[in-house]
């Protein structure tokens, strides 16, 4: 701890300070300045955490929980553990400087340090974190959860919230899986159960506008309504009310699967289908006058209504969205598992 301090002093008195940054490179400083950056750099270190003092806070916290953890569990401490934690600390302290000079919004930057800092970690602790089958398993897993989110995305933009995506994901898995067995052919199974989802949507959309800020218990309850509702039609003249076993077309496999493939690349679609589809979303809020509409609207409906956007529309639109999204990610996750599950939305 005590060599974590001092390389954190030594490194932000000579490099981050821009007047000692001066002094360092100046080769004659003035002889009346000398007393003034003597001062400054010995004050410094301290100023610093007093203006940052509950960053210094958890971070000293994060080391006396390392250390507690240490003596608590046998098994925990070893020098593979340490080195892990020495290397995460020497990553926040790095990335908490560079953030500095992050002028824009900075939860982007976040959420890339934490995932780099998570990578390292796992990296470092977990044997065989960095093999191509660990690699590709969680970004099939992030596909899964990227795609679900798209809708959700949308509606809460508006200041809205969409409880019954897991749901609706588990319903139409299911529902796919109860359609194939009894005949319907795949393609035309999916474009029903997209339908279904989008239908769904649409309830949501239209319910939750009509009936302002109750849009967490009404989808909600949609939710719970949709999965009984399907539950009750797949179980009729079976014994089983939520799982429906059957063979999935290879194609479907192919999508999700680990060892599903791209145009002949080991890569499965699934995650290309993401990365296009999350490339698609980011071009239309950011590149698009339905996207600058739609941040408006969450921004002020009053001023959004004097510009004549259809606060309806963008509202039951960004539901249909999330429903026709979370039946998508139903119909993916039955590739993967292979089976009809009503709860695979809630894994």
């Amino acid at each position: 701890t005590g060599l974590i301090l001092w390389g954190w002093y030594h490194f932000s008195v000579r490099w981050i300070n821009e007047d000692l940054k001066q002094n360092i490179f100046t080769k004659f400083p003035k002889e009346e300045s000398i007393k003034d950056d003597e001062e400054d750099e010995e004050n410094f270190f301290f100023k610093n955490i007093r203006e940052n003092k509950w960053k210094t806070i958890a971070f000293l916290g994060v080391i006396l929980i390392f250390i507690f953890v240490s003596f608590v569990s046998e098994s925990f401490f070893s020098g593979r553990t340490l080195v892990s934690f020495l290397i995460f600390l020497v990553f926040v302290i790095f990335m908490g400087i560079i953030s500095r000079y992050i002028k824009g919004t900075k939860s982007v930057f976040i959420g890339i340090s934490v995932l780099i800092g998570l990578f390292i970690i796992g990296s470092l602790t977990i044997p065989g974190f960095l093999t191509t089958m660990n690699m590709k398993s969680m970004l099939v897993f992030a596909s899964f959860l990227g795609l679900a989110t798209i809708g959700q995305t949308f509606v809460a933009l508006l200041g809205g919230l969409d409880l019954s995506i897991p749901f609706v994901i588990g319903s139409m898995n299911v529902g796919l899986m109860s359609l194939i067995s009894k005949g319907v052919p795949p393609w035309l199974a999916c474009i029903v159960i997209l339908l279904l989802g989008a239908l769904i949507g649409f309830v949501n959309g239209t319910l939750s506008f009509r009936l302002q800020g109750q849009a967490l218990i009404l989808t909600l309850g949609v939710g719970f309504f949709v999965k009984g509702g399907v539950q009750i039609l797949v179980s009729m003249g079976t014994f089983s009310a939520g799982t429906v076993f059957g063979v999935v077309p290879d194609w479907m496999q192919n999508l999700a699967s680990m060892g599903g493939k791209t145009v002949g690349l080991p890569i499965p679609p699934v995650i290309i289908i993401w990365i296009v589809a999350s490339i698609l979303v980011i071009v239309a809020l950011r590149l698009t006058k339905w996207g600058r509409h739609l941040y408006a609207l969450g921004g002020s409906r009053l001023s959004s209504s004097r510009l004549s956007i259809s606060e309806r529309g963008y509202w039951v639109g960004a539901y249909v969205i999330s429903g026709f999204f979370s039946a998508l990610t139903g119909i993916l996750l039955l590739g993967w598992s292979g089976g009809g599950y009503v709860g695979a939305g809630d894994i």
